[in-house]
């Protein structure tokens, strides 16, 4: 049996059950599931609850979130999908299949940093029909 996510409505799915994600949480399932397996450490899965850079405490938030994560999936009799490794991060340990249900493009935390600065250069300019478009297309 795989777990199965919807990152618009939050939830996530094993077989018969379902446990609805805050928010944060949702974001950091997510990054999770799309890098499908790889190892992320706690500074990269930082820039989804700070993309900024303003909290100094950022990685260790993370660690807190996660944490809260895994009891809200073992809360529900699901086995715990994230696996952590000292000095190499977190990662899935179950597949879990990603439900895409708005047409949204998914896009990993640098780029879409990467994507917002170029949407803010484009606003006020020409290019702000694109920067809109680029804006619905992604976020």
């Amino acid at each position: 049996m795989n777990f199965r996510f919807n990152p618009k409505s939050r939830d996530l799915y094993y077989g018969d059950k379902r446990v609805n994600l805050a928010i944060t949480e949702a974001r950091l399932f997510g990054l999770l599931v799309r890098r499908g397996g790889q190892y992320m450490s706690r500074s990269e899965l930082a820039d989804v609850i700070d993309p900024e850079g303003r909290l100094q405490d950022a990685p260790n938030n993370v660690s807190t979130y996660l944490c809260r994560l895994r009891g809200k999936i073992r809360a529900k009799g699901m086995p715990d999908c994230i696996q952590s490794l000292y000095s190499a991060g977190y990662r899935l340990a179950h597949k879990v299949e990603l439900e895409e249900d708005d047409g949204r493009m998914v896009l990993d935390v640098p780029a879409a940093r990467l994507l917002k600065r170029l949407i803010a250069r484009c606003e006020g300019t020409r290019q702000e029909a694109l920067a809109n478009e680029l804006r619905d297309a992604v976020f």
